[in-house]
């Protein structure tokens, strides 16, 4: 719990730079807590603190590795040990060797620090994930992103993306085989939103507008706050007929 909290304190000061660090805690029904992070610099710049931060919380010891751009978003991708054209589905690459995989997301951003109580619930929510008898293949993860510095420096209407005042967006996901059974996706629907639930006093009610949320009600003002009202007069001047329409698509006014 330690290393998530300090992870949290690291990425608050690094709001004075330009720098983004992501850190993840995962866990499926037979593996405890992982840790991993990406920074975007140097070795120097990446200091001590943050890899202690970050693998910290899962109890194991530090292990730092500089990569190019491309491989580093290439493991993030899950395509580490493969070609650029390997990393597609086959029906878009010849040897295309990606599976789609059924999952679900939610997402939280947050303006203040995360007090113990919510360290506390964030760890409880990970390791509750090991006891969930999910679908085949299930695994739960929180991914954290700092945010500031670039991030936030322009004004929240000059642009759609309206979350210029953050610390870090959380995203909670969970995903499965396909072919898993309906019981055991469906638990794995409550453990996400239950672990969302109990992290919602110390969110900002934002929420990241790429991981469609069916259970938001208010989506709207979640996904674009103010931004909504001048984003429908121009879905109204290039796209009156709604060519690209989906249930949480923006409306002409």
């Amino acid at each position: 719990m330690s290393g998530v909290a300090g992870w949290v304190d690291y990425a608050r000061d690094l709001t004075r730079d330009a720098a983004i660090v992501r850190a993840m805690a995962a866990t499926m029904a037979n593996r405890g807590p992982d840790g991993e992070g990406v920074w975007a610099g140097t070795r120097a710049a990446l200091g001590h603190r943050a890899v202690r931060t970050t693998d910290d919380a899962s109890g194991t010891q530090p292990f730092v590795a500089e990569r190019t751009y491309q491989q580093a978003m290439m493991l993030e991708a899950g395509c580490a040990n493969l070609s650029a054209s390997e990393c597609h589905l086959p029906s878009q690459t010849p040897n295309g060797k990606l599976v789609r995989v059924p999952s679900y997301a939610k997402s939280d951003f947050f303006t203040r620090k995360i007090p113990p109580a919510g360290i506390r619930a964030l760890v409880t929510g990970i390791e509750r994930m090991r006891g969930v008898r999910g679908a085949a293949g299930g695994v739960g993860a929180i991914a954290f992103d700092a945010f500031g510095g670039a991030l936030n420096r322009p004004s929240p209407s000059s642009t759609a993306f309206v979350h210029r005042n953050s610390l870090f967006l959380a995203q909670y996901s969970t995903s499965w085989n396909q072919g898993g059974s309906a019981a055991g996706a469906a638990r794995q629907h409550d453990w996400i939103r239950s672990f969302y639930a109990s992290m919602r006093p110390w969110a900002s009610g934002q929420c990241y507008q790429n991981y469609l949320d069916p259970d938001l009600k208010n989506w709207q003002q979640a996904y674009y706050g103010a931004n909504y009202a001048q984003l429908t007069q121009i879905k109204t001047i290039y796209d009156p007929n709604q060519v690209f329409k989906f249930p949480q698509g923006i409306t002409p006014a």
